[in-house]
């Protein structure tokens, strides 16, 4: 999920921006991210080396939005996701994320920018993240990052985590 501070955890297949923008779930269809979900390290696909692997996510659902609370390595971010397409934009050390969001094919896609300031100059990369509930329970955040002519994507894989103390 994109994070705000934390972008090599910004992690969620590439969806086409046709599918993303097309068709919304009926509020009632919608799967519901609430809880608590830890990082299945193993069953991700993608993941840098330097990417934490103790990844808690404390997700809170309404009607409108998704708020995603992100601890890893002894550091918090949140972020933002509101349903109706409207923008987001989220700030923090140096690094702007804004994005859209929407249901599509059941998943939560956002398509959005991430742009650092680095030494004068601005780096932009464009993602895609698509956030789906899977057949076994799980939870998939597949990503794709592209800029300065590379590509790359990843797929993160959480599990509840229902024993986990509260944030």
């Amino acid at each position: 999920m994109t994070h705000r501070g934390m972008p090599s955890a910004r992690g969620l297949v590439l969806v086409a921006l046709a599918l993303a923008w097309s068709g919304s779930l009926a509020a009632g269809n919608r799967p519901d991210f609430s809880g608590r979900w830890a990082l299945d390290a193993a069953r991700s696909v993608g993941l840098s080396p330097s990417q934490p692997r103790d990844v808690v996510l404390a997700v809170e659902q309404t009607a409108d939005r998704l708020v995603v609370h992100r601890t890893a390595a002894g550091k918090s971010a949140t972020t933002t996701m509101l349903f109706d397409g409207t923008e987001v934009v989220e700030r923090e050390k140096g690094i702007t994320v804004s994005k859209r969001s929407r249901w599509a094919a059941g998943a939560l896609v956002s398509v959005g920018t991430q742009t650092r300031s680095m030494l004068g100059a601005s780096i932009v990369l464009s993602f895609t993240e698509a956030v789906r509930l899977e057949a076994d329970g799980t939870m998939s955040v597949k990503s794709t990052m592209t800029g300065g002519g590379k590509e790359r994507s990843r797929t993160s894989i959480y599990r509840r985590a229902p024993n986990m103390p509260p944030r």
